[in-house]
């Protein structure tokens, strides 16, 4: 990876809504401008990317409110919002692990959680209970919405222009050498939050929903006609995604179907570089332990600085910050190498790494070994039997209520607004200069203490099966998730 693509994090969450038929009236007002046109600029509108030379196909249909770049939240509720996002995270991973345990995964739930964040403001009755219960939306809606917001507008303040020198540093671990850190901190940091929505022209979008993804979500929409040109249009989303993805994510929709109603896309964008890059000279062969039992070769970074690190009872973990010091890497794995992986991920819940988080927060010397690998599964995933298996059966009914996105929809009916699939494809590649990685995810809605001397320096050595999460300390938000037990 060259110091140009250092690293590059992104996620994306669509939802779609379509219907067997298109109900009457479009509410808002048509428009051939961008969505910063009725919002503050954020640096997170969907449509205020500075793009223009790709921008969204379609004519913007405006929402009169503009989004509230100071939404009012408690710092009771922030913790809250943040802590309920962490148990989805937690939930949605164990689930997903437990379908197949011996796979390396990659996810990221807090780009779906924003997806399903927008598409909550339009369920109502038993839907709504049902993803509320599944997403962890514990606050009242209005709070929680303006968390939200909340949340996405501080990670804006993430970004960072640094010197791309790169590492030149010298230090030394056991036998190798890995760099001291001095002169290690390059390269730059960006995190992007975007939103846009598509919609059916004449297909009866309530001015409230359109009000809720402006103020909250600072999303615009765009009218487009799904049951005409849902071929082209599908080509034009893909290129706009394509684009805003610096060409990581090509053709990320399959054709979209004419009976398409809605189509929600949440996209998170991060580019960063490890605030201490490891020295690429110092990388070397190594064998990994996996899951089953045999090793498998693997480029082994190598390097001493001053990390956040944890030994407890039951695990070892390790924080790699990345640039600024807020975001970061934590990986974590069984104190004892001896010890059952699938046993210990079991039993560690989102309260346990809630400790690790604290207690990785204060850096330590520390000789570091940590693999150089991707995650880059061949197909996507199906989330639905894993939602529905969490508890929200009832958004993929006929009988499923998104009467707050259109009124006009009837309920338990063939014509009824429902999630007719949900996709999730997540890739990461993690080197010597930082971490690349995309994620997209389709909501388809269709018609210690330590005892040693002074002089001892810890080592935490990530050979064996072990997990991690992309991590934002500021809003205590977990970005990315994943699990590596076969490189």
């Amino acid at each position: 990876m060259s110091r140009q693509t250092l690293v590059l994090m992104l996620s994306f969450s669509v939802a779609l809504a379509a219907c067997s038929d298109t109900p009457n009236g479009q509410n808002g007002s048509v428009g051939d401008g961008d969505a910063e046109d009725n919002r503050p600029h954020t640096g997170h509108d969907g449509d205020g990317d500075g793009h223009q030379d790709n921008p969204p196909p379609g004519l913007l249909l405006q929402s009169d409110v503009a989004r509230d770049v100071n939404p009012h939240i408690s710092s009771a509720d922030r913790d809250r919002l943040a802590a309920d996002n962490r148990d989805f995270a937690f939930d949605f991973f164990r689930v997903l692990r437990e379908d197949d345990e011996s796979a390396n995964h990659f996810v990221s739930p807090f780009s779906i959680s924003l997806a399903m964040g927008m598409t909550y403001g339009g369920a109502r009755n038993d839907t709504k209970t049902q993803i509320s219960e599944v997403l962890r939306f514990t606050l009242d809606d209005d709070v929680l919405h303006a968390g939200m917001n909340s949340v996405d507008l501080e990670l804006a303040s993430r970004d960072i222009e640094g010197d791309s020198d790169g590492a030149d540093g010298d230090g030394y671990v056991g036998d190798g050498y890995a760099g001291d850190g001095e002169g290690s901190r390059g390269g730059e940091l960006k995190l992007d939050i975007i939103n846009q929505t598509w919609g059916q022209e004449g297909g009866g979008i309530e001015q409230d929903f359109l009000d809720h993804l402006s103020k909250n979500y600072g999303a615009g929409m765009r009218v487009v006609d799904f049951s005409r040109d849902s071929l082209d249009i599908t080509e034009a989303v893909n290129d706009w995604v394509e684009a805003r993805t610096n060409g990581l994510i090509k053709d990320f929709l399959a054709p979209l179907s004419p009976n398409t109603r809605l189509l929600l896309v949440n996209a998170i964008y991060f580019y960063g570089s490890w605030d201490s890059a490891f020295l690429e000279r110092n990388t070397s062969t190594q064998p990994f332990a996996s899951l089953a039992g045999s090793t498998t070769d693997v480029d082994l970074m190598a390097q001493r600085d001053r990390f956040g690190h944890f030994e407890g009872d039951n695990t070892v973990a390790a924080s790699l910050p990345y640039l600024g010091d807020q975001l970061s890497l934590i990986a974590f794995m069984p104190a004892d190498p001896d010890d059952d992986f699938l046993t210990w991920e079991e039993n560690f819940t989102r309260q346990d790494f809630d400790e690790v988080v604290q207690h990785t927060r204060n850096r330590q010397e520390l000789d570091l070994y940590f693999p150089r690998f991707e995650i880059d599964p061949e197909d996507s995933l199906s989330l639905n039997e894993t939602l529905e298996e969490m508890g929200m059966p009832l958004p993929f009914d006929d009988c499923a209520d998104f009467t707050g996105i259109a009124s006009g929809s009837p309920v338990c009916s063939l014509e009824a607004l429902r999630i007719r699939d949900v996709i999730h494809k997540a890739v990461i590649k993690i080197d010597e200069e930082g971490t690349e990685a995309a994620a997209a995810t389709a909501v388809i809605i269709g018609g210690g203490d330590s005892d040693a001397g002074d002089d001892w320096i810890p080592q935490a050595r990530f050979d064996r099966p072990f997990s991690f999460a992309i991590y934002d300390r500021g809003t205590d938000t977990i970005l990315f998730m994943g699990r590596l037990v076969d490189p």
